[in-house]
């Protein structure tokens, strides 16, 4: 990071460094806009925003995230072997395409709870440990939640944990 000795009270300072300060502070401004467009837009692919005529599905704008109620999800990974336990927890949330979708689905904690629980535990530790296997099962997460609730409108899935033993 760029520090600029400073020497007296800003009516001393030359009109060069109050310009120079002030463009840094944009640059700064900017560069922190631009990461926080990213870590919030990152995770919508084209297919969750786009139908097949090309037009929007649904209005980004009027999302909501939903926070699966409860504790975080605790499931057995397909070892094959009764005595090698392996385990995974996750905690995530659900990018919806409305809040009253998203109020339907505070009383179906439990099969949501139930349909992530049973998309894991079919999981094998080696697939989970890939660099891909995030982004896989969250694919499969919106793809069985979308057809459990007979519904398109779970777009994106956000992991605030992801813990594999």
């Amino acid at each position: 990071m760029l520090f600029l000795p400073v020497r007296g009270t800003i009516e001393q300072m030359s009109k060069g460094n109050i310009i120079l300060l002030v463009v840094i502070g944009i640059l700064l401004f900017a560069i922190a806009f631009g990461i926080g467009i990213l870590v919030f837009a990152g995770g919508q692919s084209a297919t969750d925003v786009v139908g097949e005529d090309g037009l929007p599905k649904y209005d980004l704008e009027k999302s909501v995230l939903y926070a699966i109620g409860g504790e975080p999800i605790l499931s057995n990974l397909n070892t094959g072997s009764v005595k090698d336990k392996r385990v995974i927890r996750v905690k995530a949330q659900l990018r919806v395409a409305d809040g009253k979708f998203a109020d339907k689905l505070e009383a179906s904690d439990v099969i949501i709870h139930d349909t992530i629980m049973s998309i894991l535990r079919k999981k094998t530790p080696e697939e989970v440990i890939k660099p891909e296997a995030k982004e896989l099962i969250k694919q499969e997460i919106i793809r069985e939640l979308n057809a459990c609730f007979e519904t398109d409108k779970i777009l994106d899935v956000y992991f605030q944990e992801f813990i594999v033993q």
